[in-house]
């Protein structure tokens, strides 16, 4: 099936206004496929994306691909920086979005990055304090460093949240 979504993709590509949104895809379909090197040189070799949208998308897709069992921990850490830096290129290129800062939050949480994590808490507050998202990303960061914070930050999160999605 993915050798199928591959020879897909190749066959649209030409068809579509802005192939950088194809990138990540093809990528993720070759790293699926087990030919891991392929699709880095892929990723290497294409020109660096051209909107905050582009580099969010690549970005979630880096990480996605970090997040597979199969991926090795060194590789894993390397690709997490890479998304890292990629989603920091779509906060900063781009109006504040909460997708983007609550995406960036979670690579954050996940790689346990202390400095980085103050950043991104002190945005989220800053930017949506009244949102339930931003204080559950609060108290998944906090999960790394300091337990009666997190709960106290999932804690206002469920109760602004009103029971309907936390």
């Amino acid at each position: 099936r993915a050798e199928d979504a591959l020879a897909d993709l190749d066959r649209v590509r030409g068809r579509i206004e802005n192939p950088e949104f194809l990138l990540s895809t093809r990528a993720e379909v070759l790293d699926q496929l087990g030919r891991a090197e392929e699709a880095r040189a892929a990723l290497d070799d294409a020109p660096p994306p051209s909107s905050a949208l582009h580099w969010f998308l690549r970005g979630v897709t880096t990480f996605a691909r970090s997040e597979r069992p199969s991926t090795a921990p060194d590789r894993r850490e390397a690709l997490q920086a890479e998304a890292e830096s990629m989603i920091t290129r779509a906060v900063m290129s781009s109006p504040p979005r909460r997708a983007y800062h609550y995406q960036l939050a979670a690579i954050v949480f996940r790689r346990g990055s202390k400095s980085r994590s103050l950043d991104i808490k002190e945005a989220l507050r800053t930017l949506w304090p009244d949102r339930s998202e931003t204080w559950f990303s609060i108290g998944c960061i906090e999960m790394n460093f300091d337990p009666e914070k997190a709960e106290e930050a999932l804690r206002q999160a469920i109760a602004m949240d009103g029971g309907r999605a936390l």
